[in-house]
């Protein structure tokens, strides 16, 4: 697997993954970056139900990026 130069994209496409080998080594690959940095994982956007309706507003009007959570 081969990352290119300037950027930490991985170059796999999202398909189905047949054997579960390739499954494995697929995981070991993405948890190892993620482990080492490569690779970062942001927390979601935690909010009270109560905000409901400002993260609705917030999502539709594409004003957030990764994912929000609301807490009961």
């Amino acid at each position: 697997m081969e990352l290119c130069q300037r950027s930490c994209s991985v170059r796999y496409s999202f398909d189905y993954i047949e054997e579960r080998a390739e499954l494995l080594e697929r995981c070991a690959d993405l948890f190892s970056r993620i482990r080492t940095g490569a690779v970062r994982i942001n927390a979601p956007d935690l909010r009270p139900l109560r905000q409901a309706t400002e993260a609705h507003a917030l999502l539709e009007g594409r004003k957030t990026t990764g994912s929000m959570v609301l807490i009961v």
